[in-house]
């Protein structure tokens, strides 16, 4: 059947000739009268004064609202669905997480695994040459606080690195080197930085600096504290672990014996003599306790004291034996 539509605009380019030889008549949808040729009735008996009557009196669906964005659209009752989206972007979203609950929880298969890697071999990555946001980097950053690797996770990504030789005979260029060096040590000269890089390491007063800072406490109250886990104080990117707080530049620290023994591999900052001589350098006295040395707390006493002594306006105490393994504090 075929239905004529005359739009108004058609009288007034007409005219009069319209109203002369026309045959007024009302539309179904919205009750207005218009003009119509008599041939254009023989057509179609149906009238409607506009391409809009028509189409809203041809409706046969309902307003439904989009289960992805909420939107509120037109839909054909013969296209409606248990789930409907107004776009092809709403269609993706809501079967990519349709797809993520439905295998939440569940393990692939090795041979999924498989497929999927022979899939998106030789693809590029998605995130190659992209940029994260400064809040996007924040909010991955908050979604790892407190978020601890099974063992038996840690035990697979060893397994899938056995081997790995990515990275096998690939060295940096002295450039490149020297460019690392001068933006770490930019980074470290900010405490909030050296801060941030200390918490995320999990970074706490280990037993033989709890057993050393005890004896500076019990001995020496007042003049040291323990700031190797803070951040908040740094000599060329290395934190201290006791530094005095009355204002002398003096510097205790505490050496475990496996970690800063003299071995091939050790770096010179890590020794003795590369610490003095960097501390020296910005004016600090620093005075090194051995792990093996806590066995004996008289020797301790001692050697602090006769480190204060080497230095002018230092408080020193002396040490009297008192039974075998009691010691008595005497200030001078």
């Amino acid at each position: 059947m075929v239905i004529s539509i005359t739009h108004p605009s058609c009288a007034f380019f007409n005219g009069n000739k319209m109203k002369k030889n026309g045959v007024k008549v009302i539309c179904e949808y919205c009750g207005k009268e218009f003009y119509r040729w008599p041939s254009g009735i023989k057509r179609s008996a149906r009238n409607f004064c506009s391409r809009e009557c028509y189409g809203k009196a041809n409706t046969t669906g309902s307003m439904i609202t989009c289960d992805w964005c909420g939107k509120v659209f037109y839909r054909p009752i013969g296209r409606i669905k248990q789930e409907n989206y107004c776009s092809v972007l709403c269609g993706a979203e809501g079967s990519r997480k349709k797809k993520s609950e439905a295998h939440k929880g569940k393990p692939l298969s090795l041979d999924h695994c498989q497929k999927i890697s022979k899939a998106n071999k030789g693809r590029p990555s998605p995130l190659r040459g992209r940029t994260l946001s400064r809040e996007h980097r924040q909010k991955i950053g908050e979604s790892q606080i407190g978020h601890k690797v099974l063992q038996e996770t840690r035990d697979r990504i060893s397994r899938a690195n056995k081997g790995n030789q990515s990275r096998l005979g690939k060295l940096h260029t002295e450039e490149s080197k020297r460019k690392n060096r001068e933006s770490n040590k930019k980074n470290w000269e900010n405490p909030e930085f050296a801060k941030k890089m200390l918490a995320s390491r999990c970074m706490s007063p280990n037993k033989p600096e709890i057993a050393l800072d005890n004896i500076l406490q019990e001995n020496f109250s007042g003049e040291y504290k323990f700031i190797g886990n803070t951040g908040k104080f740094n000599i060329e990117r290395l934190i201290p672990d006791f530094i005095n707080i009355n204002g002398r530049k003096t510097i205790i620290e505490m050496f475990g014996d496996y970690w800063h023994k003299n071995r091939g591999n050790i770096k010179y900052t890590s020794t003795e003599k590369g610490r003095k001589k960097i501390f020296n350098k910005h004016g600090y006295e620093l005075l090194v306790i051995w792990e093996h040395e806590l066995n004996n707390t008289k020797n301790i006493i001692k050697k602090v004291n006769e480190f204060h002594k080497a230095l002018p306006h230092m408080r020193f105490c002396s040490v009297m034996e008192n039974g075998k393994n009691n010691f008595v504090i005497e200030e001078i």
